[in-house]
């Protein structure tokens, strides 16, 4: 009984052993599987920085490359305009019909705007002598001086309520038609202008300079026309 009771305890001590040893073979086989996922963690991470680095300098370097074909694009397209500028430039310089018709346009302007100074100045004195008929001597010198000067500010006043008009209408321009077919249109309808000048006023008996801005005047309209049609349900 004895001897029975020493081989159970040797077993328990040999199992006791044995299960201490298992447990340390898994403790190591579970830390060296750890380790394993460790470093395919770490390398699944380079992998993946690696890869969002080079997209990063791949659109770095389209974006540089974009930025320096437009820079270009831009820069001939603007040699391209200067030099179109300076031979229009020339061109209607040597224009003798365009000159013609440019004094014509400056001399009738300054016409105009002076014929309305000297009705401003008919139509004061006319005030300043209607003042001075009344009956009342007192009221007859106020009104004498007063009405010219109000004739004169109403005239001003009008002439600047034009001024805005003009800036307004400037204004809405700018913001809803001036883009690169505006552009277009503007200069290539001056170009021909210049080029053509005495083709053009020898079919057409106009000046050249209300003829530009007559073609501005429909370009605009038909714009106009062209958005307010898109507009509709």
């Amino acid at each position: 009984m004895l001897k029975e009771n020493i081989n159970l305890k040797l077993q328990n001590k040999e199992l006791q052993e044995a299960k201490e040893k298992a447990l340390t073979e898994v403790s190591k086989v579970k830390s060296a599987y750890a380790e394993k996922t460790r470093i395919l963690d770490t390398k699944q991470w380079k992998i993946k920085n690696a890869k969002r680095n080079q997209n990063a300098l791949i659109q770095r370097k389209a974006e540089e490359l974009y930025t320096v074909k437009k820079h270009t694009q831009q820069a001939l397209n603007l040699s391209f305009l200067l030099y179109s500028c300076i031979i229009t430039l020339f061109t209607a310089i040597r224009s003798e019909t365009l000159r013609m018709d440019s004094m014509a346009f400056l001399t009738q302007t300054w016409n105009i705007l002076r014929a309305i100074a000297l009705n401003v100045s008919k139509a004061a004195i006319r005030a300043s002598e209607w003042g001075g008929r009344a009956e009342k001597q007192s009221l007859a010198i106020v009104l004498h001086n007063v009405l010219p000067f109000i004739v004169v500010l109403a005239a001003l006043a009008l002439f600047g309520f034009i001024i805005y008009l003009f800036i307004g209408l400037g204004k809405i321009y700018k913001e809803y038609f001036w883009d690169r077919l505006s552009l277009f249109i503007t200069f290539f309808s001056l170009a021909g202008i210049i080029f053509f000048a005495d083709l053009i006023r020898n079919k057409i008996p106009i000046n050249l300079i209300i003829l530009f801005l007559l073609v501005q005047c429909i370009y605009i309209l038909l714009r106009s026309l062209v958005r307010l049609f898109k507009n509709l349900p």
